[in-house]
């Protein structure tokens, strides 16, 4: 199961990488007729470490100082995400809380699209285009709304959110979807709220991302062109600790080895047994572990219907992921795997069948949008993100890959700060209660005033396409 995540105190900021080695540092600098970011951003934020522009292995810490917050366009502006973030909080709370009831897993999260598009249809009023089943997906959706002042012709900028939708199996909402999913839903409105009453222009696209855990529904997405409108896309995890950084690109395989039933206290030798292959296949994999680097991962599980002690199965699935650090080192790894799963079915005269459907890339967080979110959570809110990598993996990566992105990840109060982070019935509770809800508000309001930055600061909104764009130019592969 992919989009597990746990944090690991920066073990793999082994290098840094840019997309020339003389790439910009990425500073937060205002145009000529905004000079200040707001309450968000006040003058003195806890100290940081300075950005490459961009890093296979994620980012650093950032040193950039708040900009002064002297100018009455940007203070307004902030004021106005903020207000009306948390005007919304109760209605937010509700839509939350009702996601973590349905717990609808990957692809059938039906209830839950119905239950966002019918939230936004009652905002149509407001100026916003709802699109059910978006994207050729059954439980995607997307809203969209823009604001032109009047007279003005041309493009406008676009700002991405994202809201995922899907459970775990078995353990419901362990992962905290539906605090991304308000947390979309809070960024995207307070920037289209601040767009009208400022009367500013740019578009706001939240999509409702199916599919997290396994499926790949961003990757689909992108495949369907849903962000190719966006200049950036923005969203938020929570999870234990406060972090940005990167995530392991993750393959996933399903294997099924198939053999001859017999009984297996009377005839045992006439049959060909599935769950040996597997076993055996997981032994292998196991012992591959010692030749593969610490930053690797290799992770499985045995599944089989209708077994029964006293028969030879004859038809056994085996559920695997494969992660590390870059998508290159991924694919190198990728065969050595496969290997372990062939030679158990010729061990065992199995047959097998391999399915490695998806891979999902490695996050890399744009460094200019990662300091100014950084930035006004460090000043407004008193929460230093920290540049750990995490030792998991989103689909969110392949949108990095393709264009400008945001993916910090967020603490919420926890019950059981050693045992209790995501994927565990512990973290569902603590992802329900109002200290997370808080929390998951304050994150929204970094994501809008950053996205917002984009709109009023052209110099910004210029750093953010050009080092996106050299890195581009300079890595090893395109995703």
């Amino acid at each position: 199961m992919v989009g597990c995540f746990t944090f690991l105190s920066g073990s793999r900021n082994k290098g840094q990488h840019s997309g020339a080695s003389s790439a910009p540092v990425a500073t937060a600098r205002l145009g000529p007729e905004v000079t200040a970011m707001t309450d968000c951003l006040s003058s003195s934020p806890a100290e940081l470490v300075t950005l490459p522009a961009y890093s296979p292995r994620g980012i650093l810490p950032s040193t950039a100082t708040s900009p002064q917050s002297d100018s009455p366009v940007m203070k307004d502006l902030s004021k106005t995400i903020e207000s009306s973030i948390f005007a919304l909080s109760g209605e937010l709370r509700q839509l939350s809380l009702k996601m973590f009831d349905l717990k609808e897993v990957m692809f059938k999260e039906v209830k839950t699209h119905d239950l966002f598009c019918d939230y936004f249809d009652g905002k149509k009023k407001d100026g916003w285009k709802v699109t059910r089943h978006a994207y050729k997906m059954d439980t995607a959706f997307m809203v969209e709304f823009e604001h032109r002042p009047k007279g003005l012709e041309g493009g406008l900028k676009t700002i991405g959110f994202n809201s995922e939708l899907d459970a775990l199996p078995s353990i419901g909402h362990a992962c905290g979807h539906p605090l991304i999913a308000i947390c979309g839903v809070a960024s995207a409105i307070a920037t289209a709220h601040a767009l009208e009453k400022h009367d500013l222009p740019g578009r706001v696209v939240l999509l409702g991302t199916p599919a997290e855990e396994g499926g790949g529904g961003k990757v689909i997405l992108l495949q369907n062109k849903a962000y190719e409108s966006m200049d950036v896309c923005l969203m938020a995890h929570p999870g234990p600790d406060s972090t940005v950084g990167s995530t392991l690109a993750v393959t996933v395989f399903k294997v099924r080895y198939k053999g001859k039933a017999s009984h297996a206290a009377a005839a045992p030798w006439e049959g060909v047994n599935a769950l040996d292959a597997a076993v055996q296949a997981y032994v292998n994999v196991a012992t591959l572990r010692q030749q593969v680097p610490p930053s690797h991962r290799m992770h499985g599980v045995i599944r089989g219907d209708n077994l029964a002690v006293n028969v030879i199965p004859d038809d056994v699935v085996l559920d695997f992921n494969a992660r590390a650090p870059t998508k290159s080192e991924l694919k190198a790894l990728i065969p050595r795997v496969k290997a372990c799963f062939e030679a158990a079915a010729t061990a065992t005269g199995c047959t097998v069948e391999i399915d490695n459907p998806m891979v999902y890339s490695d996050l890399q967080n744009s460094s200019p949008l990662s300091e100014s979110f950084r930035s006004i959570m460090a000043s407004r809110y008193d929460d230093v993100f920290k540049s750990d990598d995490i030792q998991g993996s989103t689909d969110f990566g392949d949108v990095s890959y393709a264009l400008p992105g945001l993916h910090p990840f967020y603490s919420i109060p926890l019950s059981d700060p050693k045992g209790g982070g995501n994927h565990t019935v512990a973290f569902e509770r603590d992802a329900r209660k109002e200290g997370a809800h808080k929390k998951t508000l304050q994150v929204a309001v970094a994501l809008a005033a950053t996205g917002m930055r984009l709109v009023v600061d052209e110099e910004f909104a210029g750093e953010v396409k050009q080092t996106w764009d050299d890195w581009k130019k300079g890595r090893r592969e395109s995703p």
